[in-house]
């Protein structure tokens, strides 16, 4: 809609992130360290940007990788890690049902995508106090992630080879970041987000703009 209405008869409502339900245990973590990833496998998530990254570079010989998700691209990331020699390090487990043991177990989440509306899974990796890196895509990460301040945002594979780097040699920014990021938590708990959504429900239902209408849809 921002393409063609007003921006001030646009109202942009992110998503909420509760995670008073999430279950702490979990079977058949990972050992660490290792790099998380979550999301649909598809070739804008930029995952395979990620194995490359990791599988290139000497600092991260000994870390895994996760990708947790269900997609068309298994069997391709599948043949990139046998093809780079790390397929004895590399999981993807599928569509995880919980996903919160994962967020919670990982040394560092990354969101690689080379395109991203509002990113859930990097908004529920840091409401559970993991570091986070993600390629800015110029919305989503941007709108949750304050770089350098509570996780890290970078342009392009190059960098997300060095951030992951740094961070993977500084055990002590990554508990920084990862204490910061909690705040998210907050910033977008339900009681924060959903009454926004009744006020533009009620404005509809009193026969609202029709901006707001098309943008309730």
């Amino acid at each position: 809609f921002r393409t063609w209405l007003p921006p001030e008869r646009v109202e942009s409502i992110p998503n909420a992130v509760e995670i008073e339900g999430a279950r702490d245990s979990g079977s058949g973590l990972p050992s660490p360290p290792f790099l998380l990833s979550v999301g649909r496998l598809t070739a804008e998530k930029g995952h395979a940007d990620l194995v490359r990254a990791w599988a290139a570079s000497p600092r991260l010989r000994d870390w895994s990788l996760v990708i947790a998700g269900a997609g068309p691209e298994r069997a391709k990331l599948e043949s990139l890690a046998e093809a780079e020699g790390v397929e004895a390090r590399f999981r993807l487990p599928g569509r995880v049902r919980d996903p919160w043991p994962l967020y919670r177990a990982a040394d560092l989440f990354v969101l690689p995508s080379r395109r991203e509306g509002f990113p859930n899974a990097l908004l529920e990796a840091m409401a559970a106090g993991a570091c986070c890196v993600a390629t800015d895509t110029g919305s989503g990460a941007r709108e949750i992630i304050r770089d350098g301040e509570n996780g890290k945002l970078v342009a392009g594979p190059r960098a997300l080879r060095e951030a992951i780097e740094a961070l993977a040699a500084s055990p002590e920014r990554r508990a920084l970041l990862g204490g910061r990021a909690r705040e998210v938590a907050e910033r977008y708990r339900p009681e924060s987000i959903y009454p926004r959504w009744e006020a533009l429900l009620a404005r509809r239902a009193r026969g609202g703009s029709r901006a707001h209408r098309l943008a309730a849809r």
